[in-house]
């Protein structure tokens, strides 16, 4: 180590809720356990200086060993050298965040705020997971027939600029509150209130919470994590369908369709959303019994079900668009042009994500099966 070094307090300002014996230390993207001790020893040290500054704290603090402890601070990668950085790296650095960016939007410890004293938190965990599971259910069930009601509703109106900018803040409020029903059942089941954050997943926006650390749930509770941005979406969109019957405006009911066609998004198992992780979790519980081999068997016929679907509305779309584009001179943002492009969209992301799950299906069976007959 040279001397002079600086040293950064790499936890000084993240969420360390308390957890069995110890504490939480909770960021963007990744959670660690620690104890009681060390979550203290994070809070009042400085959150840089040099090892002198550190020593100096430690000793004030009556710690006799404070060089044993700084080394421990060290190894557990809680004090860390601080790196200047080359012109090269900060470049690279620089284009990583604009291209993948990590941009926390609602941290933990407001989140406290909003959620510390719950009613919801007093229910019991077979209690809770009955009224998630159903009303997940309720609202799936509900949105079959209302896609049929909002396709004999649309309209070539005109969509104005004002309208989109409705929409779309009403879309993003929809979005936070499916990430706070994740946020908020982790702190149900003991892990802590978890940052929800912004980022680019591939090519299109995302909103994600770090739900890192839900291994340690039995599984129970990692289904209540799972579909808990659900269940939260759900009760938006109520509250949306009720606004739209006392108001009539109809961006309300626009934003409702989007919402259920993001909903059924969501569950299915495909991509690396809540469907894949509650298939997941399922599939790895019950690895070993008939309980998995169905479950199994249901994850591969939705598959080829998916995949059916979506080349069928895929290619109306296509044609729609397409159709559509021909005479660019009357081209106008109406109600129809705008869902097709989203639904445009959500095919282009479903289908990337069909294409994996084969490529993953292809190469744990039938690339296996061929590598076996070989090797006899």
């Amino acid at each position: 180590m040279r001397a002079g070094s600086e040293y950064v307090n790499v936890f000084k300002n993240e969420y360390m809720p308390d957890y069995k014996n110890g504490n939480l230390i909770i960021n963007k993207t990744s959670c660690y356990k620690v104890s009681k001790e060390v979550a203290y020893l994070i809070s009042v040290l400085p959150e840089k200086g040099d090892k002198e500054e550190y020593l100096r704290h430690l000793t004030s603090l009556n710690i006799e060993n404070s060089q044993v402890i700084f080394d421990k601070l060290i190894d557990l990668g809680v004090l860390k050298e601080r790196q200047y950085e080359s012109f090269n790296k900060k470049f690279k650095h620089i284009i990583r965040k604009i291209f993948n960016p990590q941009i926390q939007v609602l941290s933990s410890s407001i989140q406290e705020k909003l959620f510390g004293h719950s009613f919801l938190y007093n229910l019991r965990e077979n209690t809770m997971l009955k009224l998630v599971s159903i009303s997940v259910l309720l609202v799936a069930v509900l949105g079959l027939p209302f896609n049929s009601f909002f396709s004999a509703y649309q309209k070539e109106d005109n969509f104005y600029i004002s309208d989109f900018f409705a929409l779309l803040l009403i879309i993003i409020i929809g979005i936070m509150f499916h990430e706070l029903g994740h946020s908020y059942m982790c702190s149900y089941c003991g892990i802590g209130l978890r940052p929800i954050s912004f980022s680019v997943y591939l090519i299109y926006p995302v909103m994600f919470t770090n739900v890192s650390g839900i291994d340690e749930l039995d599984l129970k509770q990692r289904i209540l994590v799972n579909i808990a941005g659900l269940f939260a979406q759900g009760i938006y969109m109520v509250l949306l369908i009720i606004l739209y019957i006392v108001t009539k405006y109809s961006i309300f009911l626009i934003c409702i369709n989007m919402l259920f066609y993001t909903f059924y998004f969501n569950f299915h198992p495909f991509m690396r959303t809540d469907g894949y992780w509650f298939f997941r979790d399922v599939l790895q519980y019950y690895e070993n019994n008939k309980i998995g081999k169905v479950a199994n068997n249901i994850y591969y016929f939705l598959y080829f079900l998916f995949t059916i679907i979506l080349i069928k509305k895929g290619a109306l779309i296509v044609k729609f668009i397409v159709s559509y584009f021909r005479d660019f001179s009357n081209i106008k943002l109406n109600v129809r042009l705008l869902m097709n492009l989203f639904y445009m969209y959500l095919v282009i992301i479903l289908f990337r994500a069909i294409t994996n799950r084969f490529l993953e299906f292809y190469n744990r069976f039938i690339r296996k099966k061929e590598v076996d007959n070989c090797a006899q």
